[in-house]
């Protein structure tokens, strides 16, 4: 079954991720409509505009972001020791959470932000014990810069950076300013390349003061979706209780890896809250951390039917989302 091969078939594994991910894109593409203009942030526009009319090269993108987020969340798993197991199942749980949404279509922009915020949590975790860190705090910045002017939600993941350096590092005033310091460098880009176009004005009023006027906390999860976010919320709850146990997180440095996942989680429940987007969408910002948690669980569970049920009825319940869903929507 699903779980036992992605816990032994490491190699078969690297190949079964980009499957996985390329047919539920495919399969989306058939019901989801495409992402509103309202998502568009000034460096997703561009590509956005690039796509159009190219639905099956905005599948394949869709795929591929997707496939580089599972490999880049199990790199970091394997890397850091995050998991007492070497395996592709964070991968394979990513991978289910991006399929989970109905909205998720066509080349989301969520999907690029979860890519930059994997990359900025890889640099933040390579500075453990290093004796300076400058080079990864900037570019940890300038990575969640990018995020931001990608999918203005992100901008709940700013104090991560911070939060990073609390944790897993002592207290280096340039090491916190030169992270601030990257997180402006994409701002400062963008705001020249405007106002040398006489648009910086109309770009900070659409872009930025738009949607945190909308802003309202809110918890929105509409018709047959509320069914597959049951499952989801009973597998989270199921794995969350050994999430801090175990031989997974020994060490200190796994501690303080899973403690900045728990931050990770709490920030993309905020998000998820208090967004002007959907938080059906929303939510799967808290799939990064929410995947090494329910891997641990698939992985460690003794009873392996009962984690071999949840994952095929997760798939199942993708699949039979997306059906009822396109029939929700004709009412």
């Amino acid at each position: 079954m699903v779980v036992s091969f992605f816990r032994k078939s490491r190699s078969a594994a690297i190949l079964a991720i980009p499957v996985l991910a390329l047919g539920l894109s495919l399969f989306h593409s058939f019901f989801s409509p495409e992402p509103s203009p309202s998502l568009y942030m000034p460096l997703y526009e561009p590509v956005a505009d690039l796509l159009l009319g190219f639905r099956l090269v905005s599948i394949l993108v869709n795929a591929g972001l997707i496939t580089a987020g599972a490999f880049l969340l199990n790199r970091i798993c394997t890397k850091m020791e995050i998991l007492n197991t070497t395996s592709y199942m964070p991968g394979l749980v990513y991978v289910l959470f991006m399929g989970s949404s109905v909205r998720i279509s066509g080349t989301h922009p969520l999907l690029f932000t979860n890519v930059f915020i994997l990359l900025v949590l890889m640099k933040m975790f390579q500075t453990h014990r290093k004796e300076t860190a400058f080079g990864e705090l900037f570019d940890s910045g300038t990575l969640l810069g990018i995020s931001v002017l990608f999918f203005f939600p992100s901008f709940v993941f700013i104090p991560l950076v911070w939060i990073c350096l609390t944790i897993i590092r002592p207290f280096i005033w340039r090491e916190w300013i030169i992270g601030f310091l990257g997180f402006l460098i994409p701002f400062i880009f963008v705001a020249a390349y405007f106002f040398l176009r006489d648009g910086l004005e109309s770009v900070f009023r659409d872009k930025i003061i738009s949607p945190f006027s909308e802003i309202t906390v809110s918890f929105d999860i509409q018709g047959p979706s509320w069914l597959l976010a049951g499952l989801v919320l009973f597998i989270v709850l199921v794995s969350l209780p050994g999430a801090f146990r175990g031989k997974a997180i020994i060490t200190l440095r796994a501690k303080n890896h899973f403690l900045i996942l728990l931050w990770f989680l709490i920030l993309g429940l905020v998000g998820t809250t208090i967004s002007p987007y959907s938080s059906e969408i929303i939510y799967l910002f808290c799939g990064i951390p929410l995947s090494v948690f329910i891997a641990n669980f698939f992985l460690s569970v003794k009873r392996i039917f009962l984690a071999e049920f949840l994952a095929f009825s997760w798939m199942v319940f993708i699949l039979l989302n997306q059906f009822l869903w396109e029939n929700f929507q004709g009412f």
